[in-house]
């Protein structure tokens, strides 16, 4: 007889784990923590800036002499204060060079990991959450923006992770005292992160999707949440109306930057403005082209080597294709919560930016990317178990074609041109496609039934073993 989903497949979505600290807990912490000394310890000694970031240290600068947000009078519009702010208080502190000011963006990447493991250990077990802490905090890429650049990375990681905590203890506060804390916190964090970084308005976005679909799912627990999150909406609101009244100087005659980002948005390429408005075909080539991009930047953190850049390699469409099922398992039953929507919010953002995807841009979301990569698995199984002759009768066309592509990759054949050597990456997907391609074509045949086949043959195992003692 075939089963039903196990309700604890669900219990991974929104329901918490044991809060309480355990030795595993205290080894996580202290390794996030020597992580994020070493990155103090390693930060550039160098006495000036030696990339584009000296701009915020330039605009930190202009408001302690001149309390103005810009560089020789002309007003900054696009990349908001709160980085420059930051800066700014460390020089009236009596830090301002550029050793201390690294140092203060190592001790916030600490600071953001420690919230990120607070954050996902509610929802994963304890050696998953730390080893997705550790795995992205000891990568090359975060080491190496940790200790030779400033920038939002960083900054946005611990505001919005901060954010995404307090919301889950603000949900949850019952009495007026817990309620009015957590919820100035959370306006004082959403209102940060929407000074440092323009994709926090991701979280507003996520809070009323949330609290929508919670209105359309439990009408009484939906207007709950709507009084517990209205002050935080408009204090968030209030924050980014303030910010995108500075109009910037009617200074170039195209499109794109510096103007607002909705209207960046529209541009065909961000680095050739001239190019004119992108057609809804730029459109979704861009969102293709995103996707592509944030994978590798994915497999390659993660797997701290380099991979061969070929949509059908195993190592980074399969990635793309887990993230997408477990977000979507996240949300199928619950309608999702904050994290999934705040998560959703900012694809969305990465996906529709015309310019190259930038790591600064994607690395604080990445704890989140690599969630719903782990909770892609349980949301394969629920479909192998529920869902098998339609999971086989949708993949086996896929499977077919990736297949057929990875056999010309390999081979130089049509736009793949003259095979390079990558280290096995290319048979190693030819078997992954075929073999799932096989399991696709059995699941479409068998559908449902393989689960009571597979329990069988699981019986017969120590029946035989037995029988041999």
């Amino acid at each position: 007889m075939v089963r039903l989903a196990d309700t604890s497949d669900f219990q991974i979505q929104q329901q918490e784990t044991d809060l309480s600290y355990r030795l595993p807990d205290f080894l996580i912490i202290a390794s996030i923590l020597a992580l994020g000394a070493l990155a103090l310890f390693s930060v550039d000694r160098a006495g000036d800036f030696l990339y584009d970031d000296v701009y915020y240290a330039d605009c930190a600068r202009s408001l302690l002499a001149n309390g103005f947000y810009g560089i020789s009078g002309r007003p900054e519009t696009t990349q908001p204060p709160g980085v420059s702010g930051i800066l700014a208080l460390l020089c009236l502190a009596g830090g301002c060079t550029h050793a201390v000011f690294l140092s203060a963006i190592a001790v916030l990447e600490t600071l953001g990991f420690l919230a990120c493991y607070e954050l996902l250990r509610r929802q994963l077990p304890r050696a998953v959450a730390g080893g997705i802490c550790l795995l992205l905090m000891s990568s090359s890429l975060h080491f190496s923006l940790a200790t030779q650049w400033v920038s939002t990375c960083f900054p946005l990681l611990f505001t919005t992770m901060g954010a995404l905590l307090a919301a889950r203890k603000l949900d949850k506060a019952n009495s007026s005292a817990s309620r009015i804390a957590w919820g100035c916190l959370l306006s004082a964090l959403v209102a940060a992160a929407s000074m440092i970084g323009s994709m926090a308005i991701a979280l507003l976005g996520s809070i009323v999707a949330w609290i929508a679909i919670s209105i359309i799912r439990d009408r009484g627990l939906g207007f709950a949440r709507l009084k517990k999150f209205a002050a935080v909406l408009l204090v968030g609101i209030v924050v980014n109306g303030l910010w995108m009244l500075r109009k910037p100087p009617d200074e170039w005659p195209v499109p794109g930057f510096p103007r607002p980002y909705f209207q960046q948005l529209s541009v065909k390429n961000g680095h050739y403005p001239e190019l004119g408005n992108a057609t809804p075909r730029d459109i979704a080539v861009r969102i293709g082209r995103k996707a592509y991009e944030q994978s590798v930047m994915m497999t390659e953190v993660l797997l701290r080597r380099w991979i061969d850049i070929s949509w059908v390699s195993l190592l980074i469409l399969g990635p793309a294709l887990l993230l997408a099922v477990g977000w979507g398992y996240s949300v199928w039953k619950t309608g999702g919560g904050l994290e999934e929507w705040y998560f959703a919010g900012c694809e969305v953002i990465l996906f529709l930016w015309p310019w190259k995807l930038d790591p600064r841009s994607f690395l604080p979301v990445a704890p989140l990317a690599c969630l719903y990569i782990w909770r892609g698995a349980f949301g394969l199984r629920f479909l192998a178990r529920n869902k098998a002759r339609a999971l086989g009768a949708i993949w086996l066309p896929v499977a077919a074609i990736l297949t057929i592509a990875t056999w010309r990759w390999m081979h130089g054949v049509g736009a793949f041109g003259p095979m390079r050597h990558v280290g096995g990456q290319s048979e190693m997907s030819l078997a992954a496609w075929t073999l799932s391609g096989i399991l696709a074509g059995w699941l479409a045949w068998k559908g449902s039934a393989w689960v009571d086949f597979a329990a069988s043959l699981a019986d017969r195992r120590p029946r035989a073993s037995q029988r041999h003692w």
